[in-house]
């Protein structure tokens, strides 16, 4: 359960309850421990009488693996926490409440560990407060999990305290620990004080009280590291921690958190930033010394973002702010009121991107104290939008690639290939966006933070968001858009707003109705593509027509270029279906017509986009061949290439070029064209596809795909070597899922694999061409999870003689340690038809899996194809499929049924050995050959080379049938190792698409 917890009072007009604190805290470095008491005054302001008092604990959510957070990261990917035992752990205990002096009871939320129920021994009436007493005591976790934790004697003290859930006019939202999904917390006054050994230095939430001695320490610090010109980046020890202790006392009004970081190690810079109202503010850095060469510029980050903040939201209110340099597992950094933790940055730009991105929350989450959980976008995606503002004044002629390269060369020379020096600096928003929204795994940016996928966490609430409030602010202006946010942070400054009182404000100060924005933009997920077309020109006018082919209307911008500049720009309404325009402009001055010419909307496809103003072919594009690949320019119709080689036994030496349209984001229609010359046989080879990808929204369909692929190649080395040809059209579809989160996907696919091969000999046939087909119905049944993975694939075939079907399970078992597992391989193939006297290829079932002459589908690339395992070096390449055995023998080929199971698990997690076995039995098994059981097996060791790509497979045993064929054709034990290689799977234009395999 990670909805909020809501109860009572609904529609009801606006309150707001206060908190305020006083804590006592001391650090135990050696034990990792914290030992605290708590003492709160709670006011309720609400019109409702409370019975209870929802509380957050969130260090229990270290406990163990059945946390909500253990589960978020699983779903994640990430297993450090579901496997972690003992040490490293985090908890919190020792917790008693006392109200007003009296004991109180209290229980902990059916679900979750880390929120508990305080029961109170009398209703608290409105506008009456109460005092809460509260001793506890935090195992503080390992730093690698999440926000909460230390490495060694650095310590990251954030969440720490039993803190009241907010109760608003929408009732209580209590909820879990998360780590993608921040806080929502209740604005009070702060009174801390910490005790821990003197020779600390600590940044905190707030100011310090009688801390005279304090900040004289500190100041000599920042004076002998600002002096200082050379820092040992070797000397990351933690110094001995001082046996006197030292009490520090902060104190903060109007915030709702407060956090603490404290490192022995730390340097010190200070430094100081004037407001536009003229109040000046206090500005930290601390730092150690790996990270130095970055941080000495990191007073002068902290001090633009303030002040740029400052200028277009509201002016700073407190007295200080800071960053201090941390290993957190939260990713970049992570804000809290006056103060940022900010994890390793490998260059100036990503320090001062974080930084500045960190020391904005400070609006967004720390003043404008929106519910981050439910309405992320409110806090990530409206300051994301202030950083991409931020970077475009801080660094107004840098380009996208620009800021990401940083001083490393080798990335500015990469970035010039691919074409990424000419992107402007939001291109990182926009590419975000269209890499899921092309797929149409996308969702709306109001989404519940805990229901995103990892990636549209990203590319939706953060990149998207700023992508539309970049498009605001283009249609509105910068002057009338700071406007509206600096109304926002008028209003509701140290209060909890809402996304509708956002767009009141907006709405109030535009004086115009942005449903577009608030409605559809942000509440769904309907895309944005204008068409334009039918440009025509006049004495002194152009007329044009735009078509709407998305599902929302906002409104769009026409731009008249000429020899490559804006000359003129106009915005039109937005509506639905086609609408005619006119621009009044000589048609002499204009080359061409282009809406969006600043990208600032976030339309889908933008090539069609542009028209020019004459010509028979106003909207076709110079064609651009561009080596290797690059970035997607709408301006152009880009063609890709970059030479290829290949060999195999028969082909010997290949080489070639390979064409392509596209590598990211998608494209509806993509193809690879590689053709190949053979130096072995003196003939063509290589391989093509073409496919039409549809993303249907409002189906049962995510994505469905026709294609039609194409190969050849040698497939035996005699008279110079003989050819086939495979052409294969298809139809396939995925499933939605019921949840986008989730990762079960079903998918399926229809295809027909048609076959020619060149003088090829069956039997006593000997035929210049023989041609045959395959008919292959396949539904996937996928769950991807990163603990306890399993597939379930049907699978049906038919051709001239023959019909089978097959099933194929798999399931691992995930232990600790990475790629440790214990694999389950179940397959079941049944030939209901079997014509020997009609098939055109050997279509039996394989105990051994497949050789590379007996694939008869050709799905596979093999360097010797013809080669006899055993006998041949690259005759002992394999599919791993059918019965699935690594051993090969002749025994298991049936026209009637097969059963295999194997087994393979890893040895110990430090050696990359695994182990395997295979049991199998098909019809007629028992009386194959001389000695035949029942059941056959083999067992042996791997060695994975490379994830899905190569393994070496090495039997040990096997049983006696099989021994009896080795034995009687003279097989050594040097011959009967197997390798599978999946050279499909290593396909570099492939893998940047995201195409199947």
């Amino acid at each position: 359960m990670l909805s909020s917890i809501l109860a009572g009072a609904q529609n009801l007009d606006y309150f707001q309850q206060d908190v305020t604190y006083q804590i006592e805290v001391q650090l135990d470095d050696k034990k990792h421990t914290l030992a605290g008491f708590e003492t709160i005054r709670y006011t309720n302001n609400s019109p409702n009488a409370l019975e209870f008092i929802w509380f957050h604990i969130w260090p229990n959510a270290y406990a163990n693996s059945k946390t909500a957070l253990s589960k978020q990261e699983v779903e994640n990917g990430d297993t450090y926490l579901h496997f972690l035992k003992g040490k490293g752990l985090g908890s919190m205990d020792g917790i008693a409440f006392q109200v007003d002096g009296k004991p109180a009871s209290w229980e902990y939320h059916p679900e979750h560990k880390d929120i508990c129920k305080v029961l109170l021994n009398t209703p608290l009436l409105p506008k009456q407060s109460i005092t809460l007493t509260i001793p506890f005591h935090v195992q503080i976790p390992d730093g690698q999990i999440s926000r909460l934790g230390h490495v060694g004697q650095a310590y990251f003290i954030t969440q720490w305290y039993p803190k009241p859930a907010v109760y608003d006019h929408k009732g209580w939202h209590a909820f879990p620990y998360l780590n993608q999904g921040e806080f929502y917390s209740e604005f009070g006054t702060y009174d801390v004080k910490i005790t821990l050994p003197g020779n600390y230095v600590v940044g905190a939430t707030g100011d310090l009280v009688d801390g005279a001695a304090e900040l004289d320490w500190l100041n000599k610090k920042a004076e002998a590291t600002a002096a200082k010109t050379n820092f040992d980046t070797r000397d990351m020890d933690f110094p001995e921690s001082e046996k006197e202790t030292k009490t520090l006392h902060y104190h903060q009004e109007k915030v709702h958190d407060f956090a603490w970081f404290a490192d022995k190690r730390w340097n010190v810079l200070k430094s100081e930033v004037e407001l536009p109202n003229k109040q000046k503010v206090t500005t930290w850095a601390y730092f150690t010394n790996q990270n130095a060469s970055t941080w000495k510029k990191a007073p002068q980050y902290i001090n633009d973002a303030t002040w740029f903040y400052s200028q277009h939201c509201g002016n700073y209110p407190y007295k200080h702010v800071t960053a201090v340099d941390g290993t957190i597992a939260a990713g970049g950094g992570m804000e809290y009121p006056n103060i940022t933790v900010i994890g390793n940055a490998g260059s100036d730009y990503s320090l001062e991107t974080v930084i500045m991105h960190e020391v904005g929350h400070n609006w967004f989450y720390g003043i404008l104290g929106s519910n981050e959980r439910e309405f992320g976008w409110m806090d990530e995606g409206l300051n994301s939008f202030f950083e991409s503002r931020y970077n475009e004044w801080k660094h107004p002629k840098a380009n996208f690639f620009d800021l990401i390269a940083g001083e490393s060369k080798a990335i500015k020379v990469l970035g010039k290939f691919i074409g990424a020096d000419k992107q402007a600096q939001n291109y990182y928003y926009e590419m975000s966006y269209l890499f899921e929204g092309r797929r149409g795994e996308d969702q709306p940016i109001q989404t519940h933070s805990a229901d995103f996928t990892m990636l549209n966490y990203g590319a939706i609430m953060y990149s998207k968001t700023a992508d539309v409030f970049n498009y605001l602010l283009d249609n509105l202006g910068e002057d009338l858009t700071d406007k509206i946010f600096r109304t926002y942070f008028d209003r509701w400054k140290f209060r909890h707003p809402y996304p509708e009182d956002f767009r009141k404000v907006a709405e109030e100060v535009a004086q115009r109705d942005l449903s577009w924005l608030f409605n559809d933009l942000i509440q769904t997920n309907k895309r944005m593509d204008y068409k334009i077309r039918k440009v025509k020109a006049d004495s002194d006018k152009l007329h044009f027509q735009v078509v709407n082919l998305g599902q929302t209307d906002g409104p769009i911008s026409v731009s008249a270029i000429k020899d490559g500049k804006e000359v003129k720009k106009e915005w039109f309404n937005g509506f639905q279906g086609k609408k005619d325009f006119t621009l009044n402009l000589n048609p002499a001055e204009a080359d061409k017509l282009v809406l969006d010419y600043d990208r600032r909307t976030v339309d889908l496809y933008r090539k069609n986009n542009q028209s020019r103003v004459k010509g028979a072919f106003k909207t076709w594009e110079k064609l651009q061949f561009k080596f290797v690949g690059g970035l997607e320019d709408p301006t152009r119709n880009q063609i890709f290439w970059t030479p290829i080689v290949g060999a195999n036994l028969y082909n010997k030496f290949m080489l070639g070029l390979a064409f392509y349209n596209a590598l990211l984001p998608n494209r509806r229609f993509e193809y690879i064209v590689a053709p190949m010359y053979g130096f072995g046989n003196k003939n063509l080879a290589g391989h093509a596809e073409f496919f039409y990808n549809m993303y249907p929204r409002l189906t049962f369909f995510q994505k469905i795909s026709l294609g039609i692929e194409g190969s050849r190649y040698a497939w035996n080395g005699n008279n110079g070597g003989l050819n086939y040809n495979v052409l294969i059209p298809s139809v396939s579809w995925t499933i939605k899922k019921t949840s986008p989160r989730s990762h079960f996907q079903q998918s399926t696919s229809f295809r027909t694999i048609f076959v020619s091969k060149e003088n090829f000999v069956y039997g006593n046939e000997v035929s210049r061409f023989s041609n045959y087909y395959v008919n292959e119905f396949t539904h996937r049944f996928v769950n991807d999870r990163k603990i306890n993975p399993f597939s379930i694939v049907l699978n049906v075939q038919q051709s001239t003689g023959m019909a089978k079907a097959s099933i194929t399970a798999n399931y691992s078992k995930t232990f600790k340690g990475k790629n440790k597992s214990f694999d389950i391989r179940l397959f079941y193939g049944k030939v209901f038809v079997y014509d020997y006297a009609k098939v055109k290829a050997d279509f039996r079932y394989r105990l051994s899996g497949l050789a590379g002459y007996q694939d008869y589908q050709y799905s596979q690339p093999f360097i010797g194809r013809f080669e006899n395992p055993n006998q041949s070096f690259w005759g002992n390449q394999f599919i791993d499929g059918d019965g699935g055995f690594k051993v090969f023998s002749p025994y298991g080929q049936t026209g009637n049924w097969l059963l295999a199971a194997n087994f393979k698990t890893s040895i110990h997690r430090v050696i990359p050995f695994k182990l395997f076995v295979d049991i199998g039995t098909y019809a007629m098994a028992k009386n194959a050959f001389p000695e035949s059981r029942s059941f056959v097996f083999d067992y042996g060791v791997s060695l994975p080379i490379l994830k899905n790509v190569l393994e070496i497979y090495y039997p040990i045993g096997y049983s006696k049938d099989i021994d009896y064929y080795m034995s009687l054709n003279g097989i050594k034990w040097y011959q009967r190792f197997r390798f599978s290689l999946n050279l499909k799977n290593i396909n570099p234009i492939k893998m940047a698409r995201g195409l199947s395999f």
